[in-house]
């Protein structure tokens, strides 16, 4: 590949990468003073170039399937639905303290596919998001997902259509 076409390859990927950083620090700050616009540029610059170079090294590989994607329309639900219940759990765990939990589910981790690796990458995201899961890990040659839960809850909609099968 010609060197021209490559650097306006990697420019053309930095940029987007650039872009979607900083709009998401946008609204994750949800302020426009000029020290924070200042502050989100160069954490999405920095952010950037390493996104860029683990891809172009092909240290990382990210090939989901669409229906994948979509599942994201139920993290809102899933948020304001745990965020209620972990604010519930704080104000009465003041007088009658409740341990937390850990759990394993069984989850088909696939191979070291670039689509398996996609797969694993925003099931743990997408479990992550709400307040009440944290996923600690999955283990793919083991097929099993660790996670950590404020309150006993079953598995996701959304884990289930990326792998989990309890």
């Amino acid at each position: 590949m010609p060197l021209r076409k490559l650097a306006a390859q990697h420019l053309g990927f930095l940029l987007a990468y650039w872009a979607a950083g900083f709009l998401a620090w946008l609204l994750f700050t949800g302020t426009l003073a000029s020290w924070e616009l200042l502050l989100g540029a160069a954490s999405s610059l920095l952010g950037a170039i390493g996104t860029e170079a683990a891809r172009s090294a092909g240290v990382v590989r990210f090939r989901p399937r669409l229906s994948w994607i979509v599942q994201a329309w139920r993290l809102p639900w899933y948020a304001v639905r745990d965020s209620f219940q972990v604010l519930w759990i704080a104000a009465t765990s003041t007088f009658r303290p409740r341990p937390s939990i850990l759990r394993s589910v069984v989850f088909d981790g696939g191979g070291a596919d670039a689509a398996a690796q996609a797969r694993r990458a925003l099931a743990v995201t997408y479990s992550t998001v709400p307040a009440n899961t944290i996923v600690l890990e999955i283990d793919a040659a083991k097929e099993v997902m660790v996670l950590h839960q404020i309150a006993p809850a079953p598995t996701s909609r959304v884990a289930r259509r990326l792998g989990a099968r309890s």
